[in-house]
Parts: C-alpha cells; sequence; structure tokens
C-alpha cells in the first residue's frame, strides 16, 4: 500500500514539472513572437549624432532591425568603415549607398509623378476637346458669341452658354457676358446664375417634322414652330403628305437672292423681300443667320439683324464645313473664304502667306459684333451697335413689314 502511495506521488510530481515546462515553453514563444514584431522597424544612420536610430518605413526588405538591439549599438569613429548591421550583426550597407539607393528611388518617383501628370494633363485635353466637339454639334444651330478669344454657343435664351472653342475655365470661376453672370460648371459649362432654364424646342422637329423620340421627347413639338419646306418655295410640293411647314412667316421664310441683287421679277416670289438694314452698302459684310440656316427657324424674325439665307454658316465662318457631304446648305466661295482656303506659295523655302491686297476691308455684321441684346430681341423697335476700333456703327430694327431701304447710322467707314 506504501509503494502504491509512492509511486503516485512521484507521477504527481512529474506532471507538476511538465505543466512548468509547458507554461516555460509558452512564455519563450510569445517572447519571440513580440520580439519578431519589431522586425518591421528599419534601422537608418543618423550621421549628424553618429549613432543609429530606428524609423518606421513602407519598405522594410531595404533594412531591418530590432529597436531594442539598436538602441545599444556603437558605430565605429571614422566614417571610412561606417556601415549599418541587422539583429545578427550582419553589415547591411554603407550609408553612403543608403543614401545613394534614397536618392535614386526619390528620382524615380520624382519622375513617375511627372510622367503621371503629363499623361493627365493630355488626357484632359483631349477630353476637353471631345466635349467641345459635342457642343459644336448640339449648338450649331445657336448664335455664335465671343468671350475673350473663346468661342460659345447660346442655348436656352442666353441661360445656358456651351464652349466650342479656347480655353476651360476654372469650375467655381464667374464669367460676365450681357450684364448676366455665369457660373463655370465643372465639365467647362457656362450657367447664368439667376432665372430658371426655359424649355427648349425640338431642333429636330423643328427642322424636318419629325423625332425619333415621339412623345417621350423632353423638348416641345410645336407645328406652329417648324421650318419652311424648300420644294415649296420652288413651287414644286403641293402639300399632301408633306411633314414640313406650307405656312410663310418672318421666322421660317429666306430672303430672296435676286432680290438682294434687285433683280427679282417673279411677282409671285414666295421669298422674303423684307432685307435686313444695310443690305446694299458695299461697305458692310452682313453675316448668315445660323439659327435661320441650320435650324429652319429665327425666333427674331423681321428684327433679326443677320442674313436669312441658306447658306452654310460654319463653311462662311471658318472656310471648313463640319456635315461634310451630307450639308444641305450654300457653300458660297467669296473672296474672303478663297483666302482662308488658298494653300500658301512657297518661294525659295519662304513661305508667302495668299494675300488680296486691293480687297475692301468692310465691317462686319454677325453675332460677334453685334450688341448682345439684339440676339434677344422679339418684338418693338431696337437699336444696335457693331464693335469697331474708331467707333461704334448703330443701326436701326423695327418690326414692321415695310421693307427698310435707308438705316441710320453714325459712321460709314469700313473694316473688316
Amino acid at each position: 500500500m506504501a509503494e502504491i502511495e509512492s509511486e503516485e506521488s512521484r507521477l504527481r510530481s512529474v506532471y507538476a514539472e511538465i505543466a512548468r515546462l509547458k507554461r516555460e515553453i509558452d512564455i519563450k514563444q510569445r517572447n519571440l513572437k513580440r520580439g519578431a514584431s519589431h522586425f518591421s522597424r528599419s534601422a537608418t544612420y543618423n550621421a549628424k549624432s553618429e549613432k543609429a536610430r530606428s524609423t518606421t518605413t513602407p519598405t522594410p526588405s531595404i533594412l531591418t532591425a530590432p529597436t531594442s538591439f539598436l538602441a545599444g549599438l556603437k558605430c565605429p569613429q571614422t566614417t571610412e568603415h561606417e556601415y549599418i548591421i541587422d539583429h545578427q550583426r550582419r553589415t547591411l550597407m554603407t550609408p553612403r549607398a543608403m543614401k545613394r539607393l534614397q536618392d535614386q528611388l526619390k528620382r524615380r518617383r520624382e519622375e513617375h509623378t511627372l510622367k503621371q501628370a503629363q499623361i493627365r494633363a493630355q488626357w484632359e485635353q483631349e477630353e476637353w476637346k471631345e466635349f467641345q466637339r459635342r457642343n459644336d454639334l448640339e449648338a450649331d444651330a445657336c448664335d455664335r458669341i465671343m468671350i475673350g478669344s473663346d468661342v460659345f454657343g447660346v442655348k436656352l435664351d442666353g441661360s445656358k452658354l456651351l464652349p466650342i472653342r479656347g480655353q476651360k475655365h476654372k469650375e467655381g470661376e464667374t464669367v460676365a457676358w450681357n450684364g448676366w453672370n455665369f457660373l463655370v460648371c465643372k465639365s467647362g459649362l457656362l450657367r447664368r446664375t439667376f432665372g430658371d432654364q426655359p424649355r427648349d424646342y425640338c431642333k429636330y422637329f423643328t427642322r424636318s417634322g419629325m423625332c425619333d423620340r415621339g412623345t417621350g421627347c423632353l423638348f416641345i413639338h410645336d407645328l406652329s414652330h417648324m421650318a419652311l419646306c424648300r420644294q415649296y418655295l420652288a413651287g414644286r410640293c403641293m402639300g399632301g403628305n408633306c411633314v414640313l411647314s406650307h405656312e410663310a412667316t418672318e421666322f421660317n421664310t429666306p430672303i430672296c437672292r435676286y432680290h438682294f441683287q434687285d433683280r427679282c421679277v417673279n411677282t409671285n416670289c414666295r421669298f422674303s423681300h423684307k432685307l435686313p438694314p444695310m443690305a446694299h452698302d458695299k461697305n458692310v459684310s452682313i453675316r448668315t443667320c445660323r439659327p435661320f440656316a441650320v435650324g429652319g427657324w429665327c425666333v427674331r424674325g423681321s428684327l433679326c439683324p443677320f442674313s436669312h439665307l441658306y447658306n452654310c454658316p460654319d463653311y462662311e465662318e471658318t472656310g471648313q464645313c463640319p456635315r461634310g457631304t451630307s450639308c444641305s446648305l450654300t457653300h458660297n466661295v467669296t473672296r474672303r473664304v478663297q483666302r482662308m482656303i488658298a494653300e500658301p506659295t512657297e518661294v525659295d523655302n519662304v513661305i508667302i502667306p495668299f494675300d488680296i491686297p486691293d480687297e475692301e476691308e468692310k465691317t462686319v455684321i454677325s453675332s460677334y459684333t453685334v450688341d448682345p441684346k439684339v440676339l434677344f430681341v422679339r418684338s418693338g423697335q431696337v437699336k444696335f451697335s457693331i464693335d469697331r476700333p474708331d467707333d461704334d456703327l448703330i443701326i436701326d430694327l423695327n418690326s414692321s413689314e415695310e421693307e427698310h431701304e435707308d438705316s441710320t447710322f453714325l459712321d460709314d467707314t469700313a473694316m473688316e
């Protein structure tokens, strides 16, 4: 019986020793893990104080050493044999090599940042050009105005300006035009800071009498606001299934080209014989009304100071047509357009631009030069001025049906 008790006491002591050893092993393992967590800190050398210090870095693969070890590290006295070691006393690199590597990494980061900035700027420039191209198509039947050197299309009675050519304004910047303030949106669009945005007419329904969106279109489909049938003007359309307007008004009827030259002899002429002011003045060049030519409708009617002709306003302005062969408008080649599209001559490797020295300078009447308030007149009588370097040219307009051969103006000096 005594032997059994002694055996049990011996086993209990053995089990107690095993438990003690397990606890010590667990403590050592925890200490090893706690020490390994210090390996995520890298050691750098401080040349001024000549001792190693530890700082956190996002690239621990370069130098790794526990803080507890580096605290008691003694560096050599001479700079020729200075070096950085890890926790196993292995040499990593000299401070000079470390500085050279850091400078190289810094240069790479700067080059990468510069390259990314250039790519971003190029992408933003291409995106801006594409945005302007879309605006050019959207505002093809809208008046064009110029603010500084930037060209905009006027939408919704001036409540919105679409950038077409020029540089992008900063977001949140305020731009003034026609006595109104416009706020620059993130996309570069200019919105008027006051007033509600009116509902616009559908340009497709107005131009062709049809719209693919049907009743789901967000714009106005008005049967009394439609372009005039060109075949009706020529006397070749008697109605029937024609979807265009056969009612000639001051808003949709073009000017008779022959009457423009005082050569119309047709007593049943369906074209308008109401000429804009100063139409017969040889010192004045009246540009085509873009809303009428492209959209087939001009809300200014007889008050419009521009020519209501089916001439391509883009070709007249720049010598190029964005619609290409699908454009149904007339592309008149005037001497001014001829000069724009002519190729320069080259003599002895010197490029001489084509010019017409004897061309008379003329005062241009267009949406770029008139008082902006004229673009929004609807009825009554109005006087508008033309931008000139010497003086302003003042012209009277009224909504009467009489043809005005004479117009009041202050200065008839010509300048184009």
